[in-house]
């Protein structure tokens, strides 16, 4: 597939200042993901310059409260062959399942590492809302094996898969499908639980309340398993979908929908292809994330959201992302770049221009 030219390859300014920010705390205040490594790929890709990049880290280590951790010290136990084993392990103060990776890199190179950790990562999708899968997507693509490590570790120690749903009620296909399951989770919460609302402090948190509902578990599945051939438009269309909700809402969960999907195509791209398994797993993270948001019903947003003629000025919606401070605002913006770039279409900009506000072209 021929790709427009919006983004550029991380750049050897990117790539010194991860190295040496690769030892800061994975989180920060009460369980907070720490963003100033995706934040800064993200800049990067779209064109911020070296001098960007260090204003806009001194910014977020001043206003965040990051500090680095100790060096690792050898690990004063054995490693556990069985990296998979650490899995959930968050109090860790050894750093045990970063070292057991980043012996199985060494061992093996970068392609086994992702082909025996992924699969079994992606069980747990949603971990850290999304922030796992997000942080090793933009680790993958910075080239810089210290980022990554940190970045699958920390959705290694974050994973907590959501339970299973049963196999759906009904079957969704077509177009619009993305959009229409979408619509369904809504009008099955409005409809059996409509008063229910979660007051937890983390997504994640909301998530996990959101999959116990009955909503997700008749509707959770009801996207139907794909070949690999089809697993490239299918991340499409949920991406689509997801954007669609966020241009019609704003919510902060849907932006972590639209993300984490582009990070998930970033992934099956590099590593192994998901299978029905983990495309369920995907879907129940979606699931519980949108769930959760608690949005109003709608009518599906493929028919909610009028068309325009406008063609957005890309290069001006990435300079201005560029401009940014919002760690999330900037991640979005580089996402639906991503995603333009591939799949051409003039939501991506909507969605842009919106996120954008006030620094709207």
């Amino acid at each position: 597939m021929t790709h427009l030219s919006l983004l550029r390859p991380a750049t050897p300014d990117l790539q010194h200042r991860l190295k040496h920010l690769s030892r800061l705390e994975p989180e920060y205040g009460l369980m907070l993901s720490n963003h100033l490594p995706m934040a800064l790929a993200a800049l990067d890709a779209m064109g911020a310059s070296a001098q960007r990049l260090d204003e806009f880290t001194a910014d977020y280590r001043r206003t965040h409260g990051l500090r680095e951790t100790a060096p690792a010290d050898e690990p004063r136990q054995p490693l556990p062959r069985d990296w998979a084993a650490l899995l959930g392990s968050f109090d860790d103060p050894q750093g045990l399942l970063r070292a057991a990776l980043a012996r199985l890199l060494a061992e093996h190179g970068r392609l086994a590492l992702l082909t025996h950790t992924l699969p079994l990562l992606l069980e747990s999708p949603g971990a850290a809302a999304f922030h796992g899968l997000i942080r090793s997507a933009h680790a993958l693509e910075s080239g810089i094996d210290e980022e990554l490590l940190e970045a699958l570790a920390y959705w290694g120690r974050r994973w907590l898969p959501l339970p299973a749903a049963p196999a759906a009620i009904d079957s969704l296909g077509g177009a619009d499908a993305g959009s229409a399951w979408l619509y369904k989770l809504d009008q099955a919460r409005v409809r059996d639980e409509a008063s229910w609302h979660s007051d937890a402090r983390l997504i994640s948190q909301r998530m996990l309340g959101a999959s116990r509902l009955r909503a997700y578990q008749d509707w959770a599945r009801a996207l139907p398993p794909v070949s690999a051939a089809a697993e490239a438009d299918w991340l499409a269309q949920l991406a689509r979908a997801s954007a669609q909700r966020y241009l019609r809402s704003g919510h902060f969960t849907v932006l972590h929908m639209v993300t984490g999907l582009r990070a998930a195509a970033v992934l099956r791209e590099a590593g192994p292809r998901l299978g029905a398994t983990l495309q369920q797993r995907l879907l129940e993270a979606l699931a519980a994330a949108s769930l959760s948001a608690g949005l109003p019903l709608a009518e599906p947003d493929s028919a909610a959201v009028a068309q325009e003629d406008k063609v957005d000025n890309w290069p001006e919606l990435l300079a201005l992302a560029c401009t940014a401070d919002n760690d999330h605002t900037i991640k979005l913006i580089h996402a639906l770049a991503w995603w333009q770039e591939r799949r051409p279409d003039p939501l991506w900009g909507r969605c842009a221009r919106r996120a954008l506000g006030g620094l709207s072209a």
